[in-house]
């Protein structure tokens, strides 16, 4: 099974994106899994979070079985070991694996996309249409758009998608859910988000954890 795990994030939170990019990047390579960075803004009319759809929809287009988009605040916890691969096999019959959130219907800082007919029909229809530009500056932006096509059962959405309970694959809080398989400090101002991240960054440095000789990841200038 292909892996590519993919984050977008620009200068504008490089301060602790450069950490999260390190973390991640060692969590792949200890996996076997490829890591794919871009940086370069290609929808400059839309909010950045909508970067992470022409991303993935070109991801979609190479040979990977799954494309995993993670938030650029968001990491592996490197201390709970392989837990992403099980849980794939686990869940093959689904096209999409989501999580959970507190407030909406799932929340799109975590992904694990099969490559299928469905989901690049999925990304695309969010890449083009018209129906959702209020959407490419308005909160939540692209995710608000999906929850929108799921709640219509676009394309038997409903069916092709797994969505996990909070908690169990993504959690907003480093010291709950402990066996969760990212942290994702979402919804917080940047400098509480490096202060966060810098301290678990610290800490899988004391653990000495963050070393690797080689990475397999793409980076846009």
């Amino acid at each position: 099974m292909k892996i590519c795990v993919c984050m977008f994030y620009n200068d504008a939170i490089k301060i602790y994106s450069d950490l999260t990019k390190q973390i991640n990047a060692v969590y792949c390579y200890k996996y076997g899994i490829d890591f794919h960075l871009e940086t370069k803004r290609k929808l400059i009319d839309r909010h950045p979070a909508w970067e992470r759809i022409p991303m993935i929809i070109n991801l979609l287009q190479k040979d990977y079985d799954y494309v995993i988009y993670i938030d650029a605040d968001a990491f592996f916890r490197l201390e709970n070991g392989d837990k992403l691969i099980p849980l794939i096999k686990s869940y093959e019959k689904y096209d999409i694996i989501l999580s959970g959130d507190l407030t909406e219907l799932f929340n799109t800082g975590f992904m694990i996309i099969k490559r299928c007919n469905f989901t690049r029909n999925l990304f695309w229809k969010l890449m083009i249409s018209q129906e959702f530009k209020n959407l490419w500056v308005d909160r939540t932006w692209e995710q608000k758009a999906m929850i929108t096509l799921y709640q219509r059962n676009y394309l038997n959405f409903r069916r092709r998608a797994f969505i996990f309970q909070y908690g169990v694959i993504q959690s907003y809080n480093v010291d709950k859910y402990p066996l969760s398989i990212v942290v994702h400090f979402e919804n917080r101002r940047l400098k509480d988000k490096l202060m966060k991240i810098l301290k678990q960054y610290e800490k899988y440095e004391r653990m000495n954890v963050l070393q690797f000789d080689n990475i397999n990841y793409v980076t846009y200038i």
